[in-house]
């Protein structure tokens, strides 16, 4: 399962989700299948497509707010504001406004997962707790990040 939600997270943030058109089946396609592999239903991942492009979208911004110090990964795998200092009243609503879609977006994966594999509660706990290792994998050093109820500097 750990191979599939780092496979499904790596789609995520390369954008791959977003951009990949599968290759036209051979004439002979027929012939050529495979039983079916057990995996994540296609049609319902498809239906997550328009998340994938609006994550994309915000990928550099939340970069750049974590470069900045301004926001961090929790260990819950969602999103934090880590401090409002040196921001407008402006910027700082637009930040919430931000860590909240993008919070929106990761529990539709989340849920989208839990569903996909039966997680039971346990389960879906540490289905965001290997999400939130994934992210701070990608995540540069000197960015913040949330465990174990501190902030901590990778």
């Amino acid at each position: 399962m750990r191979l599939r939600w780092l496979l499904l997270s790596f789609l995520l943030f390369s954008g791959w989700a977003c951009t990949h058109t599968p290759k036209p089946a051979p004439a002979n396609h027929a012939q050529q299948q495979k039983p079916p592999v057990a995996g994540p239903d296609l049609e319902n991942f498809k239906k997550l497509q328009p998340l994938f492009k609006r994550q994309s979208a915000r990928k550099e911004v939340l970069l750049t707010a974590k470069q900045k110090g301004l926001i961090g990964e929790a260990d819950n795998g969602y999103l934090l504001l880590r401090t409002e200092k040196g921001l407008a009243k402006q910027e700082i609503n637009q930040m919430k406004s931000l860590i909240l879609k993008e919070n929106k977006d990761r529990k539709k994966i989340y849920q989208f997962l839990s569903r996909e594999d039966k997680l039971k509660k346990k389960e879906y706990q540490a289905l965001k707790r290997n999400m939130f290792e994934s992210y701070l994998d990608w995540d540069p050093p000197g960015v913040y990040y949330y465990k174990n109820q501190k902030w901590l500097k990778k």
